[in-house]
């Protein structure tokens, strides 16, 4: 399966972290507050790789955790204002942009890497797949992952790296749980 997380790979350098909202029956209003629409958090090394997954809410217990398991400690992370991410400088280099004051770029500091991978899953979720249920969101958003990951690879490097991770048969029901 395309779901795998090393946490000896983690992300570092300077990373981006944000989180999107995904899914839901209607559309209308975006962002927090959202009903039907499962939370997403994403962190993006720029000019590297991206780490995604569904979560169950966007604050600070939730994403703290996700955040230290895949960063590495002593990275700059770039964020908007978020109060979640309010205590992340104790240990990490810290930069926020603040996109309630129009501010989207300041020098160094954006977060318009993550926010174009977002802009890419939302499409590639309404293009392919319409409305995933928050079920099997995690098994998109690890497909989204290996694609972004592997996109400057050859398709047979891509397959390649699939078959080297899976060795093992996957049938539907390990997929879908039952």
């Amino acid at each position: 399966m395309l779901e795998h997380r090393n946490s000896d790979n983690q992300l570092r350098g300077t990373v981006e972290v944000d989180e999107t909202y995904v899914g839901g029956k209607k559309k209308g209003k975006r962002g927090r507050g959202s009903e039907n629409k499962t939370p997403v958090f994403g962190a993006v090394q720029r000019k590297g790789r991206l780490s995604i997954t569904p979560i169950e809410n966007t604050k600070r217990k939730t994403l703290e955790p996700i955040i230290y398991k895949r960063i590495k400690n002593g990275s700059l992370i770039m964020s908007d204002e978020w109060w979640a991410y309010t205590k992340l400088s104790k240990d990490y280099l810290h930069s926020v942009v603040k996109h309630k004051s129009k501010e989207y770029v300041r020098g160094q500091a954006h977060t318009n890497t993550i926010e174009g991978a977002w802009s890419h899953l939302k499409r590639s979720i309404m293009g392919t797949y319409h409305r995933p249920s928050k079920e099997h969101l995690s098994k998109y958003c690890a497909e989204f992952e290996f694609t972004y990951n592997t996109r400057k690879k050859t398709p047979m490097a891509k397959f390649n790296q699939i078959i080297d991770k899976n060795l093992i048969r996957v049938g539907y029901t390990d997929i879908v749980g039952t």
